[in-house]
C-alpha cells in the first residue's frame, strides 16, 4: 500500500443517514411517482367510469368521526393492490402507508383502519332504505 492509499482510508467515513435532513421547498408527491406507472393508468380508468351507474355511491357522511372514503379512491386502492399481488386488506392497508404509488393514490389521506369489502355492502344497503 502506498502512503495515499492510507490517508484516502484515513479519512473516509462511512455515510450515515440524517433523518432530521430539510428540504429546501415541500416536495411534490407528483414528482415521486413515475408518469409510467401503473398507478397513473388504474387512477384514469377509475376516474372515467360512471360508478353511481354500476349501482357504487359513496358512503354517506355523518357529522360525527371522520369522513368516510370516497368509492373511486378504494376502488383504486383494490385494483393496485391486485395488480401488484397483494391481496390481504391488512397487508393493503400498510402498503398505502409505505408505497410511494399508494400514497400518490390515495392523495396521502392514512388509511388506518383495515379496508374491507364489506364496505361496498354496507354502501349499497344504505342506499337501497
Amino acid at each position: 500500500m502506498s502512503v495515499a492509499n492510507v490517508l484516502v482510508f484515513a479519512m473516509s467515513q462511512a455515510r450515515t443517514a440524517n433523518r432530521q435532513q430539510n428540504f429546501l421547498l415541500p416536495p411534490s408527491i407528483e414528482e415521486w411517482v413515475r408518469r409510467d406507472d401503473p398507478v397513473r393508468f388504474i387512477a384514469d380508468v377509475v376516474d372515467s367510469l360512471d360508478l353511481p351507474a354500476l349501482g357504487v355511491n359513496d358512503p354517506p357522511s355523518d357529522a360525527r368521526g371522520r369522513p368516510p372514503f370516497s368509492a373511486k379512491m378504494l376502488l383504486g386502492v383494490w385494483l393496485y393492490g391486485y395488480s401488484r399481488r397483494i391481496r390481504s386488506t391488512r397487508r393493503l392497508a400498510i402498503a398505502c402507508a409505505e408505497r410511494m404509488p399508494l400514497l400518490w393514490l390515495t392523495g396521502m389521506h392514512p388509511i388506518a383502519r383495515l379496508i374491507h369489502p364489506i364496505d361496498v355492502c354496507r354502501w349499497g344497503d344504505a342506499q337501497r332504505r
